[in-house]
């Protein structure tokens, strides 16, 4: 804690307890300087009966694992290396590392990004650095709504005057 002269200083035991109060904590605050939890809500970790006690032993068992076995003793597996990319109507690809097994799926074409800007007199770098107390990308999207209906507006209004005129 802080004390008046702005210094930290340590608390004692019994500025602790009326700290701590009714808290779990541990029962020794000597021996645990940081409070760690010692009691019977941990119980259950030394208690996971569903997991016996050979079960290093067991392995897991995969249809991978025979069909490899049978790939390798049949000499049916092949390198990578010379296997070209599959492509798959226009969306994506496959690249393979080595491995069969080891591989990472490549978009073909890039998805579309769509960047709202203010439009007018507005510096929309300005907009974002300046002030916070508003949601940027909404404030920025209805400056766009409202340049575009500006627009519109104007050309109505070009129409209207000249249905009178002519």
């Amino acid at each position: 804690m802080a004390g008046n002269d702005g210094q930290v200083r340590a608390l004692g035991k019994a500025e602790i307890d009326e700290l701590i109060g009714n808290s779990l904590k541990s029962g020794d605050t000597e021996g645990h300087p940081y409070f760690l939890q010692q009691n019977n809500i941990y119980w259950e970790t030394g208690h996971r009966t569903y997991i016996p006690f050979f079960h290093f032993l067991i392995h897991k068992y995969t249809n991978k694992i025979v069909d490899d076995q049978i790939r390798k003793f049949t000499k049916s597996v092949r390198s990578v290396h010379h296997t070209p990319f599959v492509f798959h109507k226009d969306g994506y690809f496959r690249n393979y590392y080595a491995d069969p097994d080891v591989n990472m799926v490549f978009h073909l074409k890039k998805s579309p990004n769509f960047v709202f800007n203010s439009t007018g007199t507005l510096n929309s770098y300005s907009l974002l650095e300046g002030n916070c107390s508003y949601d940027k990308p909404t404030h920025i999207f209805n400056q766009v709504v409202m340049s575009a209906f500006k627009m519109d507006l104007k050309n109505v209004l070009e129409g209207a005057g000249q249905g009178e005129g002519g």
